[in-house]
């Protein structure tokens, strides 16, 4: 049966051809034939736009579309334009990056992300949570609102008191120095590390960035945030999807540890 169904749809197209052939203009000047029979690419396109006007159409319009993309990132200074296009990936829009600062340069930048947190679309964690999944599966511990289950309150940085940029660096593993060691140890260190959703953006970022989640071996402590129970939030992939999990704030693994984050004052 397939075959049949083959030589059907190739038997229409060649009775199609001879009958283009066949209605060919005769008087078509032979500068013009010559034109298109050295560019074939432009015959094809009168071809289509004739013979296919939905086809181009859409062509068209999805053109327009990545055009009108492109130009959104245009004005935006180069050192945000990875969280632009982030922001843009997984909201449908650009944040206003104006006003904003960008915390001194280490040596050795390119080992670093540059990010830039927006007051606005970052105001909830659960919906944070959700404009991932565009990205990768998630998953949370919990059945509550992210927003309920970790307090905005208790982070160590409020986003409801402006958008910043943070740099962390870009690692698939926490800090080397801040493995196997707990929150509270981290806390009397007095280290700024990832809150939740500092580390929410980051796993999206290095994710568009290379392709692949962070901590597919290890696990990191967001210990700049506490749950509403006063245990640590923390995330990893696992298999097949993003997960934001707890730990205790005395827990302490090898596999187990802190990302610093350095921000604008």
């Amino acid at each position: 049966m397939p075959k049949h169904g083959t030589a059907s749809i190739s038997g229409a197209f060649i009775e199609f051809e001879c009958a283009v052939l066949r209605n060919l203009p005769r008087d078509l000047d032979p500068e013009v034939m010559d034109n298109h029979t050295n560019n074939g690419e432009a015959l094809s396109r009168i071809l289509r736009e004739a013979l296919c006007p939905k086809s181009v159409e859409v062509e068209r319009s999805e053109k327009s579309k990545a055009d009108e993309n492109k130009n959104l990132f245009e004005n935006v200074d180069p050192i945000f334009r990875p969280s632009a296009e982030l922001y843009f990936a997984l909201f449908g829009k650009v944040p206003d990056f104006s006003g904003l600062t960008v915390p001194r340069m280490l040596e050795n930048e390119n080992e670093y992300l540059v990010i830039v947190v927006d007051k606005e679309l970052c105001a909830s964690k659960q919906a944070l949570f959700q404009a991932r999944k565009k990205l990768f599966p998630t998953w949370k511990y919990t059945n509550e609102n992210l927003d309920t289950a970790i307090p905005a309150k208790d982070d160590q940085r409020k986003v409801a008191s402006g958008s910043y940029v943070f740099i962390i660096r870009d690692s698939e593993t926490p800090d080397s120095d801040l493995m196997n060691l707990s929150a509270n140890q981290i806390a009397e260190m007095k280290l700024q590390v990832t809150t939740d959703t500092e580390y929410a953006l980051f796993s999206a970022m290095f994710y568009w960035k290379h392709e692949h989640h962070p901590d597919r071996s290890t696990w990191t402590i967001n210990a700049g945030s506490r749950d509403r129970d006063g245990d640590v939030p923390r995330g990893d992939w696992n298999g097949n999807k993003s997960r934001v999990r707890w730990c205790g704030v005395a827990d302490h693994y090898p596999y187990l540890g802190s990302r610093r984050v350095i921000r604008t004052p």
